[in-house]
């Protein structure tokens, strides 16, 4: 029944193609413009498709909490390597499994929803599976079973504060800062504020698919190619999408954290500190700004475990970023694996632009070692140290851009932002 009620009030829309009615039209001198409102029932559709696969995310919990997290704190060896056939064979084969079978019951074609339903829940439940097995699970939200599940609910990384227990020791430990309501306020501000800027970022580029820059280059049909890493428009291309990826997680991890902390009253920090933008070096772009979510799942999830396993920073950064181009390249096949989806994604490009950024990264890190280096860098203007780590992945960043851009992702979600639309030209 219930069911049944969710297919034809739900999802019986399929928003692939944008028939939004305008609520004001505008003239001037270079032509009628349409101001489209946001379309409520795709938000609607996406916030079910999210809840449902949080629903079944929910039982993942349980098992994690009641079973992952005992074994592994028992120290014997036979019961950590059960936590891991329980990990491994069972809960994260079925966090996979979530969102393709909703997706494909209730025959959801728009690829906004599709992302986000695969990755707020069960993706990141991916890695949070992961910190439990090997033991890297926030004790501070642990120790009651209330506790883990908000800390999964919430999703976003939870701020901390540092305490000092009273004892002989004086052991450091620390708590989660509680969300005010003016922060809780401020979260919804910010999203308002980038619906608007995303909003007018769609409407200037969408035209041109976000490619204003004609050329021959396709990544989602030429695969991974080396281009031309003097070719203007192609670099000007990527920043173009790159700019869009941040307006639009900006304002979807803004909505977030604000219903996240309305619910539960835990404060979450930005998940984007406008890297495009900001970033001084690749290690403060990937590690302190560009979505901070990813970030401190992999770090948890991936990264200490293998760095603790290899005793290799180096291994333990190029693991975490393989990792990431494969949960990427997972991403990307649920979004795109509706048999109406007429443009199949390539793959592998994902995992190449990681190791890229991988590369890059331990390249800078080398670089710092030298004092000399690090006095002309101190010379060198803010602005031109952004320039150099957005030249340090532009050039090859539509080898992740271009699966996304080529099937119509965009396309998919502007229906969920208000759009400013040129109906004639003069």
């Amino acid at each position: 029944m219930t069911s049944s009620i969710l297919q034809h009030m739900i999802f019986s829309e399929k928003f692939t193609s944008d028939d939004r009615i305008p609520v004001l039209t505008l003239k001037n001198q270079w032509g009628e413009y349409e101001l489209l409102i946001p379309s409520l029932h795709l938000w609607l559709q996406l916030f079910t498709a999210v809840g449902i696969t949080g629903l079944a995310s929910l039982l993942m919990w349980t098992i994690t909490y009641y079973t992952i997290i005992p074994l592994r704190s028992s120290g014997d060896k036979q019961k950590i390597f059960s936590s891991y056939l329980i990990g491994f064979g069972i809960v994260i084969p079925s966090l996979a499994y979530f969102p393709i079978a909703l997706l494909e019951y209730y025959d959801v074609q728009n690829l906004f929803v599709r992302f986000a339903a695969t990755v707020i829940f069960p993706v990141c439940s991916f890695f949070r599976v992961s910190e439990a097995m090997f033991g890297y699970n926030p004790k501070e939200m642990s120790g009651k079973f209330s506790e883990y599940v908000i800390y999964n609910a919430i999703v976003l990384p939870i701020e901390y504060e540092k305490i000092e227990k009273d004892d002989a020791d004086k052991q450091k430990m620390r708590r989660p800062v509680k969300a005010s309501f003016k922060d809780t306020f401020s979260k919804l501000i910010f999203f308002l504020l980038y619906m608007i800027i995303t909003g007018l970022h769609l409407s200037f580029f969408e035209p041109s698919n976000f490619q204003p820059f004609s050329m021959e280059i396709n990544a989602n049909k030429d695969g991974v190619k080396m281009p031309n890493f003097f070719d203007y428009r192609l670099i000007l291309n990527n920043l173009v999408s790159a700019i869009l990826f941040q307006f639009v997680l900006t304002a979807v991890s803004s909505c977030l954290a604000f219903l996240g902390q309305s619910l539960f009253r835990y404060k979450t920090p930005n998940v984007m500190e406008n890297p495009v933008f900001t970033s001084t070096s690749i290690a403060e772009f990937w590690g302190e700004r560009w979505n901070l979510l990813i970030h401190e799942n992999l770090k948890r999830g991936v990264f200490k475990p293998l760095y603790r396993a290899t005793s290799s920073k180096f291994l333990a950064v190029i693991g975490t970023f393989l990792f990431s181009g494969l949960f990427h390249e997972f991403l990307l096949y649920v979004v795109m694996l509706h048999p109406n989806q007429k443009t199949k994604a390539m793959f592998g490009g994902n995992i190449a632009f990681m190791l890229w950024n991988a590369g890059t990264l331990f390249l800078e890190f080398l670089l710092l070692q030298s004092p000399s280096f690090c006095k002309i860098r101190e010379k060198i203007p803010t602005p031109l140290l952004t320039l150099g780590v957005l030249m340090s992945a532009m050039p090859i960043a539509h080898w992740f851009i271009h699966p996304y851009t080529d099937c119509l992702l965009f396309q998919h979600v502007k229906l969920a932002f208000p759009i400013i639309r040129a109906k004639t030209m003069v």
